[in-house]
C-alpha cells in the first residue's frame, strides 16, 4: 500500500512542480511526514524525483536563468549548514513540527497578502539575503520553494523566466542535498 500513496505523492505534486517549477517538495514533503515517514526518508524519495524533473525545465530554458551567482555563494551555504545541523541533531528537532510552523506561516503570508507588501522591498534592498533565507529554510524543512516562489516572481515578471528560475534553484539544491545525505 505504501507504493501506491508514494506513487500518489510523487506523480500529483510532480505534475504541479512540472507546470509551475515547485510542488513536489513543498507539498510532498508535509504529506510524507504526515503519512508516517522520517524526514530523511521522505528526502530520499523525493529528490531524485524533483532533480529530474527541475533539470528538463533547466534544459528547455536555460538561457533565462539569471539566478546563478546568488545561488552558490548565499543559498547552498546556508543549505549545508541548516541541513548537516538537522541531520546531526535530529535528536533535538520535532521536524513535523517545524514544517507545521513554515506551512503555518506561509498560508498566514498568503491569506493576508503581507508576502506582498514585506516581498518587494525585502528583496529591493537584500535579495542576497533572501537567497540565504531560501537555503537555511531548505536544509530544516524542504519548504524553500514558498520564499523562492516569492523571490523569483518578485524578480522577474514573465512566467517562463520565473519557472526556469525557480527549477534552477530547486535543481542545485536537490544535488546539494542528495550529497549530504
Amino acid at each position: 500500500m505504501d507504493f501506491y500513496y508514494l506513487l500518489i505523492v510523487i506523480v500529483l505534486f510532480g505534475s504541479i512542480q512540472s507546470v509551475v517549477g515547485l510542488g513536489l517538495l513543498l507539498f510532498g514533503t508535509p504529506m510524507l511526514l504526515i503519512l508516517g515517514y522520517a524526514y530523511i526518508e521522505a528526502l530520499w524519495i523525493l529528490l531524485p524525483a524533483s532533480c529530474s524533473l527541475s533539470l528538463f525545465q533547466i534544459f528547455e530554458n536555460y538561457k533565462l536563468i539569471q539566478s546563478k551567482k546568488e545561488v552558490y555563494f548565499f543559498t547552498i551555504p546556508a543549505l549545508l549548514f541548516s541541513l548537516i545541523l538537522i541531520i546531526k541533531l535530529d535528536y533535538l528537532f520535532d521536524i513535523k513540527r517545524i514544517v507545521g510552523v513554515f506551512l503555518l506561516s506561509i498560508a498566514i503570508l498568503r491569506l493576508t497578502n503581507l508576502s506582498d507588501k514585506w516581498a518587494e522591498p525585502l528583496i529591493t534592498k537584500g535579495k542576497n539575503l533572501m537567497y540565504l533565507l531560501i537555503g537555511f529554510v531548505h536544509g530544516l524543512s524542504n519548504l524553500g520553494g514558498a520564499p523562492l516562489a516569492v523571490l523569483t516572481s518578485s524578480i522577474y515578471k514573465d512566467n517562463k523566466r520565473v519557472s526556469s528560475n525557480i527549477a534552477f534553484v530547486y535543481f542545485v539544491l536537490a544535488i546539494s542535498q542528495l550529497i549530504v545525505l
